[in-house]
């Protein structure tokens, strides 16, 4: 009798885990190189690089999903974000930002 109970026990938390991400929320969002280093990520004569984020919310902990294209091979950089941006929402240097990033 305990397979049958180790079973059930298996089935039950395979049902409340696919219920648990069923419930979660997804958000994504671009993702845009400082005009100043995107020759250095991209490839040469080659398209823009991109970045799509995406953040799957979980009940326990969240997913960050990182998509990057046309960069570099074999590049190594570090990617952080910022609380305040040099950039403006269409991605061009904004004139009146005053070299605050605030938290990084």
């Amino acid at each position: 009798m305990k397979p049958n109970i180790t079973i059930l026990g298996l089935l039950a938390s395979l049902v409340v885990s696919s219920y648990a991400f069923a419930q979660s929320d997804m958000i994504s969002f671009k993702l845009v190189p400082n005009p100043r280093f995107e020759a250095c990520l991209g490839v040469p004569s080659g398209p823009a690089p991109t970045a799509t984020a995406t953040v799957v919310r979980g009940k326990l902990n969240d997913t960050f999903v990182l998509r990057v294209r046309n960069v570099r091979p074999n590049l190594q950089f570090d990617l952080f974000t910022v609380q305040r941006t040099s950039l403006l929402a269409s991605g061009a240097p904004d004139p009146a930002f005053s070299n605050d990033f605030g938290l990084a």
